[in-house]
């Protein structure tokens, strides 16, 4: 006769347990770092076989930059190493290490790794996936101009600096720029060829890409405008509305662009709702919203600016000098102009030219 009995056993860190009786095993942090790495060797094993015997050791080395370059950003995400036990992440990992079997540019295993952290933030984002399983397969086929192209387009269109003043704002793109490559920009047409082949943009020879100036001009209408003339008059209605409403005269700053003009310290008109003051409370300064009556009085202001059609000529002017008194952005501003026709980033380049800016600039907040 055989007596059940209760059976007990402790184990380190990172063990794995087995009990008698019934068979159970824990593994108390899922997915290790070694791991994962036996999860790429056992996906590569499998994509080798597609190699000739001369070309896996090149291969293999290849991959294992690419691993070495991505497991430190695994580690930096919450749950990240889970990831490799997906079948569809090992899908997409298989693909990873077929572009970087296939190229020796350095810079695409870091795109390549950038690409994979991706695809873990947005695995539940159908839309977001269909670019991405397209960038990945073409990672080692762009030239390097065509991508750094690809980068200065969505960074331009797509990463826009919080700041409550003009000049701020523009500081935070210079240094943004400085960060990308922009010594080795192309030129022609041919790069927007490359990319329209590799889906990464549509482009159309029927229309002209607005001038950076301009495009700029119509994004931030609260800095590249007119705004409250102080000797003007309606100053005095201003500056009643105002105090009436609880905020302070201070709540208008100088424009930069135009001598003894005021403006409300937004980027464009839907940002008064977001405002904040500040209050002193038990001897503390507290940032609250403003009031309902006070967003409504700061728009009333903000329809009374001056849109002159002169003013806002002389208002352009005096903002393509200011912009060029920033080289990055100069640099920027004078070959976004030279682009020759209309262009527009797929969801393939968005993906591709975010993971590339993320290479080039780390502290740029993930793909929205």
């Amino acid at each position: 006769m055989i007596n059940d009995t209760n059976q007990s056993q402790t184990a380190g860190d990172n063990a794995q347990q087995i009990q008698g009786q019934n068979i159970t095993i824990i593994n108390q942090n899922g997915i290790t770092e070694q791991r994962a790495r036996e999860i790429c060797s056992e996906i590569f094993a499998v994509a080798k076989r597609d190699l000739a015997f001369e070309a896996e050791k090149t291969a293999l080395e290849r991959v294992e930059k690419l691993e070495d370059r991505l497991m430190p950003k695994m580690h930096r995400i919450e749950g990240a190493l889970q990831n490799f036990a997906d079948p569809s992440f090992q899908v997409f990992l298989a693909k990873a290490n077929k572009a970087a079997a296939c190229t020796d540019r350095e810079s695409d295993y870091d795109l390549l790794s950038e690409l994979l952290v991706h695809r873990i933030e947005k695995k539940n984002s159908r839309k977001d996936l269909v670019g991405l399983n397209r960038a990945v397969e073409i990672v080692d086929q762009i030239s390097d101009e065509a991508l750094n192209g690809l980068t200065v387009l969505y960074t331009v269109e797509k990463i826009e600096p919080v700041a409550d003043a003009l000049e701020i704002g523009l500081w935070a793109l210079d240094i943004l720029y400085q960060k990308l490559p922009l010594s080795s920009l192309p030129a022609g047409k041919e790069w927007l060829e490359e990319l329209d082949i590799l889906d990464s943009i549509r482009s159309s020879s029927l229309g002209v890409t607005k001038k950076l100036e301009d495009f700029w001009t119509d994004k931030y209408t609260g800095f590249v405008t007119t705004g409250i003339k102080t000797d003007g008059e309606n100053w005095p209605i201003v500056i009643k509305m105002l105090i009436e409403s609880g905020l302070s005269t201070n709540a208008l700053i100088p424009n930069v662009l135009l001598d003894n003009y005021v403006l409300i310290p937004v980027m464009d008109e839907e940002r008064i709702d977001a405002l904040k003051q500040g209050v002193i409370s038990n001897g503390d300064v507290a940032h609250v919203p403003i009031s309902e009556e006070q967003k409504q009085v700061l728009h009333k202001i903000f329809s009374m600016y001056d849109r002159s059609p002169d003013l806002m000529e002389k208002i352009k002017k005096t903002f393509v000098e200011k912009l060029d008194s920033y080289d990055a952005i100069k640099k920027v501003r004078v070959w976004w102009n030279s682009i020759p026709y209309a262009v527009a980033v797929t969801a393939v380049g968005r993906v591709l030219a975010h993971a590339n800016a993320k290479r080039c600039d780390p502290s740029l907040p993930n793909l929205n």
